[in-house]
């Protein structure tokens, strides 16, 4: 995917309390989004991957090394249930 486009989204529902952190190794950082909040993180050249981690109230929920042909949606459940939607061009 080109320069611009979203590797990943992290969309926390407004009803979840706990903790959530995205860390994005192509980024050197760790992410909070708080309850009702959304991020997006976008490539910042053709084809870049980034290993994303996701942790939910201390909890790892998610681990992938996100390639440069794939998009990753993850959304946070009222519960703290994470959702992965993915689409791989």
């Amino acid at each position: 995917m080109c320069e611009g486009s979203q590797i990943v989204v992290v969309e926390v529902n407004w009803e979840f309390s706990g903790d959530v952190t995205l860390e994005a190794d192509c980024r050197g950082e760790a992410f909070t989004v708080e309850s009702g909040e959304s991020l997006l993180v976008e490539r910042e050249r053709d084809a870049e991957s980034c290993r994303m981690r996701l942790f939910v109230a201390g909890e790892a929920a998610y681990d992938e090394d996100v390639p440069g042909y794939k998009r990753v949606t993850l959304t946070v459940g009222p519960d703290g249930e994470v959702d992965v939607e993915a689409v791989v061009h």
